[in-house]
């Protein structure tokens, strides 16, 4: 029964301590090939109709963009096509959630 018992605790003890995990993030500092991307602290993409903006170095690492219409006329975004590449792996911007708060 002793034996049992230290079994048990030895258990929990080692699945309590291997559950902690560390949280870091990873630096990188991205050059953007086309020098007149670069504004300050951001990339920015700019032509006629919009300028999109994309600040990485926002709280948390965000990886979502600022979309400004320079024109008069509605611009859609169709978000179920637009997609953020890292590494080789496409991640979908939109995805279909909602969030409520009561």
């Amino acid at each position: 029964m002793k034996t049992l018992n230290y079994l048990i605790i030895i258990t929990l003890s080692v699945l309590t301590l291997s559950s902690c995990r560390t949280t870091f993030y990873q630096v990188y500092r991205a050059v953007p090939s086309d020098r007149s991307m670069a504004d300050k602290d951001s990339l920015v993409y700019k032509d006629e109709n919009c300028e999109v903006t994309y600040n990485l170095w926002s709280h948390g690492g965000n990886m979502g963009f600022g979309f400004f219409n320079k024109t008069k006329e509605n611009i859609y975004l169709n978000l179920d096509e637009c997609f953020f590449v890292r590494n080789d792996v496409a991640n979908d911007y939109y995805l279909d959630r909602e969030f409520t708060q009561t």
